[in-house]
């Protein structure tokens, strides 16, 4: 049967070889479109694992960043508070010992804040 034209006759072999060479085409072009489709689809998988494997990446060295910096917060953390708790030693200590010279080292830091306070309070009106 004649593809082309619906007849069962033989038809003639130029219309038989032009019905053959189409075919052939036409199968060729569409394996062409389906490895066009398959090498698509290739591109965009190995492109959705490279972003997978860079957002991975990415995410563990964002964790890594978290842990040395919560690392270094808790160090600076013990340092300032064992540091502020020798200088509150050292201050009750040297009270103890010239409780009269801290007195009134603490109202002439007291008069110099009050000072400063006043003129910035009489520049600013």
């Amino acid at each position: 049967m004649d593809t082309v034209s619906g007849n069962t006759s033989g038809g003639s072999k130029p219309e038989q070889d032009l019905v053959s060479m189409t075919a052939d085409k036409v199968q060729s072009g569409a394996r062409a479109v389906k490895q066009a489709g398959h090498q698509a689809a290739d591109k965009i998988a190995n492109t959705a694992e490279g972003a997978q494997k860079g957002w991975s990446s990415a995410i563990d060295q964002l964790q890594s960043a978290g842990s040395q910096a919560r690392g270094a917060l808790s160090t600076a953390t013990r340092t300032v508070r064992s540091s502020v708790s020798d200088v509150g030693a050292s201050v009750v200590s040297y009270t103890r010992d010239n409780p009269v010279k801290a007195l009134l080292t603490a109202a002439a830091i007291g008069a110099v804040i009050g000072g400063v306070t006043a003129t910035l309070v009489k520049y600013r009106d």
